[in-house]
């Protein structure tokens, strides 16, 4: 089974600080610690401040503000695929997004048709010039759910 993974991960661990310190603190805090945080929550004003526009992007432009709006209207399942899609990590870091960026870019080779791209290692988002927040949601949606679990299964096949 999983014993000599558990085993290398506790000797790993301890490795770093000793394990009696864990005690301290709660499952919940662990978890909080080692994976973020489980509720998604976020502010137009927060979302602002975190959501960096850049490449001829403003915070004026029409699809940054056809995203932030977007971002707004999402539920928590829609917005752990946002933040999968855009950052690989399906949850906020410990301190919520606070502790969160994402560089917002046009995408000059795409065409209104397009979908929205990410290069999650550097949490960029590159976006199409959308017409509509109709449009938008749409195609980020599409794009969020097509792209779910790409990492995942890059993993499992190694």
């Amino acid at each position: 089974g999983v014993r000599d993974q558990v085993d290398s991960f506790r000797a790993g661990l301890n490795d770093v600080f000793p394990l009696e310190c864990l005690v301290t603190f709660s499952p919940l805090e662990l978890r909080e610690m080692f994976c973020g945080e489980d509720r998604i929550e976020w502010t137009e004003e927060q979302l602002l401040g975190h959501l960096h526009p850049g490449g001829g992007l403003t915070d004026k432009s029409p699809t940054y503000k056809f995203l932030v709006a977007e971002l707004l209207e999402m539920n928590q399942a829609e917005r752990s695929r946002f933040l999968d899609f855009v950052s690989s990590c399906p949850r906020l870091p410990p301190g919520g997004i606070a502790k969160f960026h994402v560089d917002v870019f046009p995408d000059t080779t795409a065409t209104k048709q397009g979908f929205p791209r990410s290069r999650a290692c550097a949490n960029q988002l590159y976006l199409p010039p959308y017409d509509s927040k109709d449009e938008m949601h749409a195609k980020l949606h599409e794009a969020m759910h097509c792209s779910a679990g790409h990492h995942e299964q890059r993993v499992r096949d190694l």
